[in-house]
């Protein structure tokens, strides 16, 4: 009884990081799903002027890269992890990026100005491509680790929900001719659209200039820990296009 009583507190804690890891997701996977709708052309708030809401917009642009970029780099996970257990490192991270993330969706300031406006077989043509990528948003996660990138695994293994991840560095998927394919296809959600209004236009602008600046930061960081063996495999292969005469 005494060893059981032990034990108990840490099989709570475990049990607690577990529904927590599972909470984060739900509310990626909700908040994920409200930007697809969001990039399809539907808007919460009604169209504004349009210099108060492309400063507006670029200040949530501005919150949801800081929070992503910041949030990831090793220097703020060590100090992060001395707060929150290492297991639900990640997990909080998914949460911070689902706030950030519906609150850009949610107090999005349209402009109702448009850039380009297809129609005929181009539109169709821009609907199935914007469906295909958002299709490789979803791949791509899953040739990375998707339960990983996403912190199921590092509180459901302590279960034996899920088996632990491997601390390697494994080239499987898109990731054999693409660097950054989980990114890549982020920006092509961002462009490939049949109607391109003016606030629509920021957005893949800011989103372009997150994903740029974050992958340069990402590699870094990869270089520092992998070293010559990512190198190699910048040499070969492309940062977000596939490279002639590289890939596996």
């Amino acid at each position: 009884m005494e060893i059981t009583s032990e034990l108990a507190p840490e099989r709570d804690r475990r049990f607690g990081a577990a529904l927590f890891a599972l909470a984060s997701y739900g509310a990626f996977s909700i908040c994920f799903t409200a930007s697809l709708v969001f990039l399809a052309g539907w808007r919460a708030m009604p169209p504004t002027a349009a210099l108060p809401a492309i400063v507006a917009d670029v200040v949530l642009l501005l919150v949801f890269g800081l929070q992503h970029s910041v949030m990831a780099r090793p220097a703020f996970k060590r100090a992060w992890t001395r707060i929150v257990p290492p297991r639900s490192e990640r997990s909080v991270y998914v949460l911070a990026s689902s706030i950030a993330l519906g609150a850009l969706v949610v107090l999005w300031q349209p402009i109702d100005v448009m850039v380009w406006d297809l129609r005929g077989a181009p539109r169709v043509v821009m609907h199935v491509a914007f469906a295909l990528a958002s299709l490789l948003v979803l791949a791509s996660s899953f040739a990375l680790d998707h339960f990983e990138l996403f912190g199921l695994r590092q509180a459901l293994a302590p279960l034996g929900w899920m088996r632990p991840s491997r601390d390697e560095f494994v080239e499987r998927g898109a990731y054999r001719w693409v660097r950054h394919p989980l990114q890549a296809s982020l920006l092509l959600v961002s462009w490939v659209t049949p109607s391109m209004s003016l606030d629509h236009l920021v957005y893949a602008i800011g989103m372009t200039a997150y994903v740029v600046i974050g992958t340069a930061l990402e590699e870094r960081d990869l270089v520092r820990a992998l070293g010559d063996r990512y190198r190699a495999y910048q040499a070969r292969v492309g940062r977000f296009f596939p490279r002639i005469g590289g890939g596996a």
